[in-house]
């Protein structure tokens, strides 16, 4: 299904308001970097994760609100699986990719003296 385009300059389009602005993920090449830049790299990597996984479940939460609100039968249903197979692993992601994140802080803390 094609997307209305607007008539009134006042208003945004559509499919423009709905691209969030994001902030930019550094890319990782997955080859080793002989200076260890890479390393250092993947704590702000993981925090990018860890901001779309969120983005993305904001998405999926809304939707479901949505779903629900319209109140018919095969919405619910629709809505249920959103819930329990999109939101509920995001949520999972989310909080591994947070974990992760925490223990490769504490692994890059100079030892405590």
């Amino acid at each position: 299904m094609a997307a209305r385009e607007s008539t009134s300059s006042s208003q945004p389009d559509r499919n423009s308001a709905a691209q969030a602005p994001s902030s930019p993920t550094p890319q990782l090449s997955g080859a080793p970097a002989a200076d260890g830049s890479e390393l250092a790299m993947l704590p702000e990597y993981l925090r990018g994760l860890i901001r779309n996984l969120q983005r993305i479940m904001s998405v999926v939460i809304v939707s479901v609100a949505a779903l629900e609100h319209q109140n018919a039968d095969v919405d619910s249903d629709v809505a249920h699986v959103l819930r329990s197979y999109a939101g509920n692993k995001l949520y999972g992601e989310i909080e591994s990719a947070g974990k992760l994140l925490k223990a490769l802080e504490r692994a890059s803390r100079p030892p405590a003296e």
